[in-house]
């Protein structure tokens, strides 16, 4: 069967941003041969004008022999009235950076700053090991930027692509969605049960139309062939990356690896909140009201 989700990279990896951009809101650039989504209904959630969490962009790069590295960070601003917001996804942004910064959360500058450091140590220390005539440069280039804000939460995006040798390349991204009363980080916690006959349909349902393709619509037993492991054929288990709040649904991210082989690149797709919503909790019903 033709699938169009190949995307394995060449050398130089210079070129990794262009092969595996992402599809879901503001995280990235649509790709044209990317399905379209589960049809769109008319419950949404509208962005705000009011009560906006301000932002402010940080961003440090270095370029040199070995590579490219690059870190921006859409900052949350100080805000009395959202104080528990903005450290929340401070912290969130410093953990997903591996949580070694022992600085001041309030000053941007100097935490990225030393996560661009240690990923240009890392990289390096690793570069050593390459053959001197390789003509291999590394790529790290990170960002983590505000993807969808509504009355009662705020969605923030982590994308990091990188090349450190072999084969290809990879990308790696989470998505957390905060609630703007306490700062709470929102995960799967937030529906009934991730068994769930009808959420586990739907859930087939987004990875049938991801894996489709020229309007021919692939079959279960196609899906099957699609997804790694025996147990992902018979219970799809939730994504690593928690639900995505968007305006007109929740967001399945897998990354790559995690249901199915690098050829297949991340498979995605969005749930419209009315069919979501019945499988939902009380918790994630006030987050949507």
């Amino acid at each position: 069967m033709k699938n169009n989700k190949n995307s394995s990279l060449a050398l130089p990896a210079c070129m990794l941003a262009a092969a595996l951009l992402l599809t879901l809101g503001s995280c990235n650039e649509k790709k044209k041969t990317t399905p379209t989504p589960l049809a769109k209904d008319s419950v949404a959630v509208e962005p705000i004008n009011t009560d906006t969490l301000l932002t402010k962009v940080y961003s440090k790069e270095v370029n040199d022999s070995s590579g490219e590295y690059s870190l921006k960070f859409e900052y949350p601003e100080d805000n009395d009235n959202q104080e528990a917001l903005t450290n929340s996804i401070r912290e969130w942004f410093s953990e997903e950076m591996e949580g070694t910064y022992e600085g001041d959360l309030q000053k941007p500058d100097e935490m990225v700053a030393f996560y661009l450091n240690d990923m240009v140590k890392t990289a390096k220390n690793e570069f050593g090991y390459m053959p001197k005539d390789s003509g291999i440069k590394f790529l790290d280039q990170r960002r983590v930027t505000k993807m969808f804000e509504a009355k009662r939460f705020v969605t923030y995006c982590y994308h990091a692509e990188s090349y450190m040798g072999g084969a290809h390349g990879s990308v790696v991204v989470m998505a957390q969605t905060f609630r703007k009363e306490d700062g709470r980080r929102i995960g799967w916690e937030v529906f009934k049960s991730p068994y769930n006959e009808q959420l586990q349909k739907l859930i087939r349902e987004g990875l049938i139309e991801y894996f489709s393709f020229d309007g021919e619509r692939i079959t279960e037993e196609q899906l099957a062939d699609q997804l790694q492991g025996e147990a992902n054929q018979y219970f799809i288990p939730l994504p690593q990356c928690p639900p995505i709040f968007e305006k007109d649904g929740i967001g399945f991210l897998y990354n790559q690896y995690e249901i199915a082989c690098y050829a297949a690149g991340m498979p995605q797709f969005t749930i419209p909140y009315k069919k979501i919503l019945p499988l939902m909790n009380v918790t994630g019903h006030r987050l949507l009201q």
